[in-house]
């Protein structure tokens, strides 16, 4: 699923992500409580796969977890899209934002030192927020 071609794709233009183009056609209640799991493997495959993905030479460890984090992120912040469709219970919707959240975290994905990171997940966490307090 997250071949190189794939991901080469997905780093060009993360918006057109080909995994996401086809989950979003398949309904969400049978996508959303796969979403974590995809979040972890896509996050696995691309630390794996680091130095084919990110192939420059100048490339130090350091920007090469850069690159890791801001992939995660927009993979993260698409899956969190698809949990934000009406066909779908609330419940199970928040479920799988909590749980995305989750791999995010457990995989030390977030990095103060990254702005579109702090506003991504920032604009993410606070909508999930949002959520529930108004329930």
């Amino acid at each position: 699923m997250f071949g190189p071609e794939t991901l080469h794709h997905s780093i060009d233009d993360p918006v057109a992500d080909p995994v996401i183009q086809a989950l979003s056609k398949i309904d969400p209640a049978i996508v959303l409580p796969s979403l974590p799991i995809l979040l972890e493997s896509f996050h696995e495959y691309i630390t794996r796969n680091r130095t084919s993905l990110f192939s420059h030479p100048q490339q130090t460890i350091h920007a090469a977890a850069d690159n890791i984090r801001a992939l995660t992120i927009d993979f993260y912040s698409a899956c969190d899209g698809l949990t934000r469709v009406s066909q779908v219970k609330a419940s199970d919707a928040r479920n799988a934002r909590l749980q995305l959240l989750g791999v995010i975290e457990e995989n030390n994905v977030f990095s103060n030192a990254q702005p579109k990171l702090n506003s991504i997940l920032s604009e993410k966490c606070r909508l999930t927020v949002d959520e529930l307090r108004s329930r």
